[in-house]
């Protein structure tokens, strides 16, 4: 017993306790989200057989709509995903009130996305998620490494819990939001998305939330179909994500209060719950049509384009919820028109249909995170099945390789960029420097360099320690007075030395 690395172990069970209490609150969230969509989806059909009820159900939206609004109003880090705030405080520009975040979330998630909003719950769960590891860290205590370890394990489980994806939970952490791997990172986060998904699974079964049967082997001659779609995706997801920068801008000049934008989200999605109901809530409906072969291409692309200003609508106004589902059903549909162009057309086989579905999700969630592995694994747990891992990496590849040519960043860090009001389109390439002295007891101190969440295009050059100069290794643990030699981009300059002095401002002992 003497001889066991009690570290790892700890490791372990910090990450089985965060996704234990993660995987209790994200099943009483999906509860919640199914009887208010349920409700929901009851109401409009109702009204469409007894339209005198439409007038109550207006007052209801707009009482709704008070009450997110002044959930938004005493928490506005609570507005949209959450997952750019918990980006945010892990790198030390953004602080969270884990408590406050946690409970308005959670209810504004349920009145927001349980009303029929096109928004997505997984964003909304990986900040719950975080928060309730940031609540745990504060209770047992420890620096401010073991609080980003915590936070993001939280958030992983989140993840896997609204999704019932363990994989994806994690993979998503270190692809979308940490950027690199750690032993600490690993063992903590993969075992809260194992547990979260074990206690999520017991409650809603062993199914994805959005599930495919198992799909037909994909022929390697299609393959050359498949960049192209990939080359659409990544041009699409650029404009979405351009658009969901610009728009709250322009909504902005309304004349109304720009607290009170979230009413038009209500009153807008009343004729469409009344008329097109399928185009409701996060698009589960519209993701498992589009591979039906139902629908014509003209049909596929008008719900494509319904659901885009749907989607705008709906998340750009400010509202508690993400957009990762109504991404995947945007992706599916431009997937299920292009594999029906290519079926029209005689150039594939109609039973393939649902593999450009599946892959599109795939390419599309790519250009909107930036994290192809994430799609990959996703998709691959959506399916049950590993044999699509090829055709997944032709799309998820092409689709990055483009957005990068575009320049098209991860949706998530441009809103963050933006809430900080640093909004770069690109890294510039000029370099700037500049040095810091590690404070005694500062979260800086016996930290290893493995462990830093350095921002984007910045780094430690070299370190001065005792009048001898180094490069410091992935290993490097930092030490009291150590002189830190940092470069970064000048675009990220200042947020970077807001991160390092943060850290070298924290009182690890009390």
């Amino acid at each position: 017993m003497s001889k066991l690395n009690w570290s790892k172990i700890e490791f372990v069970w910090r990450g089985v306790l965060v996704g234990s209490i993660v995987g209790f609150v994200i099943s009483l969230f999906r509860l919640g989200l199914h009887y208010a969509l349920t409700f929901v989806f009851w109401a409009y059909e109702y009204m469409n057989e007894h339209p005198w009820w439409i007038i109550p159900w207006v007052l209801l939206s707009l009482v709704v709509a008070g009450i997110v609004i002044k959930l938004v109003q005493d928490e506005p880090d609570i507005k949209g995903s959450g997952v750019h705030d918990v980006e945010g405080h892990l790198e030390g520009v953004i602080q969270l009130d884990w408590f406050s975040v946690l409970w308005r979330k959670f209810i504004g998630g349920i009145l927001a996305i349980g009303s029929g909003l096109a928004l997505g719950r997984q964003g909304p769960a990986i900040q719950i998620g975080g928060m309730v590891g940031l609540g745990l860290h504060q209770a047992i205590g420890g620096n401010r490494s073991q609080e980003n370890i915590m936070l993001s394990a939280g958030a992983g489980a989140g993840l896997a819990a609204i999704f019932n994806t363990p994989v994806s939970g994690i993979m998503f952490m270190i692809e979308e939001v940490h950027h690199k791997l750690s032993t600490s990172l690993i063992l903590t986060t993969f075992s809260a998305t194992v547990t979260a998904n074990y206690i999520t699974s017991y409650f809603f079964g062993i199914n994805p939330v959005l599930y495919f049967d198992v799909l037909e082997f994909f022929p390697m001659h299609y393959y050359g179909y498949l960049i192209g779609m990939g080359i659409i995706l990544a041009i699409v997801g650029k404009i979405h994500k351009e658009l969901a920068m610009m728009i709250p801008n322009w909504l902005q000049k309304l004349p109304i209060p720009s607290y009170a934008l979230p009413v038009l989200s209500y009153l807008m999605i009343i004729p469409v719950g009344l008329f097109l109901p399928m185009l409701l809530a996060g698009g589960s409906n519209l993701i498992i049509s589009s591979g039906s072969g139902d629908f014509s291409v003209r049909i596929l692309l008008a719900l494509a384009l319904a659901r885009f200003v749907l989607m705008h609508a709906s998340y750009d106004t400010g509202v508690p919820g993400g957009g990762f589902t109504p991404v995947l059903a945007l992706g599916a549909l431009l997937g299920g028109a292009f594999g029906t162009v290519l079926i029209n057309q005689g150039y594939v086989d109609e039973i393939f249909l649902r593999s450009f579905v599946v892959y599109a999700m795939g390419g599309f969630l790519t250009s909107f995170t930036r994290a192809s592995l994430t799609a990959v694994f996703l998709m691959m747990e959506l399916t049950g099945s590993v044999t699509h891992l090829m055709p997944l990496a032709v799309v998820g590849l092409t689709t990055y390789t483009v957005s990068e040519m575009l320049n098209s960043e991860s949706f998530y860090r441009m809103a963050l960029l933006k809430k900080i009001n640093q909004m770069p389109s690109a890294l510039v390439g000029a370099i700037e420097s500049f040095e810091v002295v590690v404070n005694r007891n500062s979260a800086l101190d016996q930290q290893a360099t493995d462990e830093l969440d350095m921002p984007t295009g910045s780094q430690i050059v070299k370190i001065s320690r005792h009048m001898k100069e180094f490069i410091p290794r992935t290993s490097t643990v930092l030490q009291a007075n150590d002189i830190l030699y940092i470069q970064a981009d000048s675009e990220m300059i200042h947020q970077t030395m807001e991160y390092i002095q943060q850290l070298n401002s924290y009182n690890v002992k009390k």
